[in-house]
């Protein structure tokens, strides 16, 4: 008889924990258009990239800074120094292990995503680099000023 009732009361309780699991609202439901977290750093961020895992969001500033940033709460993971001119575009390579960065500096630099440590600077446009795009396989980066340049990357 003892047995009967605490397997009865296990099974309540995993019935209480269910529908308590069911009724609470998904982070998804939140109206759109609401704001998750903000941030406003010393100077304007000019660009944004996700990375391909969502769990990190990097941020190019007009003083030459990327901040990479916790994709939930906002906390900064690290900052990453290298460029003398505002960062206008980011890309992280498709398996989530690079990032990019490029500038009015004329420059493209390539980061380590965990670490933050640079791994190469690319150098040959001669006018601010607007935008970026790591090829699908990840061996390449292009990169566009006034030309477009094809650089290897791995």
């Amino acid at each position: 008889m003892r047995t009967r009732i605490v397997a009865g009361r296990f099974a309540f309780g995993w019935l209480i924990l269910l529908l308590a699991a069911c009724s609470a609202p998904p982070a998804s439901a939140l109206r759109l258009g609401t704001t998750w977290w903000t941030y406003q750093g010393a100077s304007s961020v000019f660009t944004a990239a996700w990375s391909p895992d969502g769990k990190s969001l990097a941020l190019g500033e007009a003083d030459g800074t990327v901040q990479v940033r916790d994709a939930v709460t906002g906390t900064l993971t690290f900052s990453l120094y290298g460029h003398t001119g505002a960062v206008w575009a980011l890309a992280w390579s498709p398996d989530g292990t690079r990032l990019a960065s490029a500038s009015w500096d004329t420059t493209v630099q390539v980061w380590e995503a965990t670490s933050g440590r640079q791994v190469f600077i690319y150098r040959g446009h001669s006018s601010i680099v607007g935008a970026l795009a790591w090829s699908p396989n990840g061996e390449r980066i292009a990169s566009v000023a006034d030309d477009v340049r094809v650089w290897q990357a791995s």
